[in-house]
């Protein structure tokens, strides 16, 4: 599960806020639960829940950048650089969610730094996002 990138456009560059909430929360209780099922060649595989430190390692970056109440060249570049960590640190951990938050975090940063719509508003949307599906990660079990 993910979230699409018609919605993370929504969410991020217009600031739907209903959105925001009704994919994080989906998104967010999906991350904390494991999946079970086949794929072609048939036998059963399990693709692991994610843990919050796997989500932390990643927010604190995001909210360092966000403590400094300015969105300019150097924190464009910090967020920018999140995207190959993130990208690294889904290969290592293999089978588990972590690539579905690579994936919807990715295309969120490329949102925000796209030169549609003020790029620091647009942090903001993301910074909402990404607070909201840690909540219901958390809240939807996740550990």
């Amino acid at each position: 599960m993910r979230i699409n990138k018609d919605d993370l456009k929504k969410i991020i560059v217009n600031g739907d806020s209903r959105l925001l909430v009704d994919r994080s929360e989906e998104f967010g209780t999906d991350l904390a639960r494991d999946f079970r099922g086949n794929d072609q060649r048939g036998p059963t595989f399990k693709i692991l829940k994610l843990s919050t430190s796997q989500i932390r390692n990643f927010y604190g970056t995001v909210k360092k950048i966000e403590a400094r109440e300015k969105f300019e060249n150097e924190e464009i570049r910090e967020l920018l650089l999140l995207k190959p960590k993130l990208a690294y640190a889904a290969k290592k951990e293999g089978k588990t969610k972590l690539v579905n938050l690579k994936e919807v975090l990715t295309d969120s940063i490329d949102l925000v730094t796209s030169d549609e719509g003020d790029k620091k508003e647009k942090f903001d949307h993301f910074c909402d996002l990404f607070e909201s599906i840690l909540c219901y990660h958390k809240a939807g079990g996740g550990r």
